[in-house]
């Protein structure tokens, strides 16, 4: 696989946060940098794709990042990407 882009990139984010992960485990499972990761979690953050817990600090897909999910995954499967 080539390099990804920033939707890819952010598709593996919301894709790993469906049950909830810190935020060490999500950037390591997005394989970036802390830097490259810090700016994907802040725009994941405002759009309202992700949210964080803030008793347990874990990072949660929002019911609106799970759409936006399924929806990429539809059109992957359509494309055959």
């Amino acid at each position: 696989m080539g390099r990804r882009g920033k939707i890819e990139i952010y598709m593996d984010i919301l894709e790993s946060a469906l049950d909830g992960k810190g935020a060490t485990n999500l950037s390591y499972r997005a394989s970036l940098s802390y830097v490259q990761f810090q700016k994907s979690l802040e725009k994941l953050l405002d759009r309202g794709l992700l949210k964080i817990d803030d008793k347990t600090k874990l990072y949660k897909t929002t019911e609106h990042g799970r759409k936006l999910l399924k929806y990429w995954k539809k059109m992957e499967r359509i494309l055959g990407a």
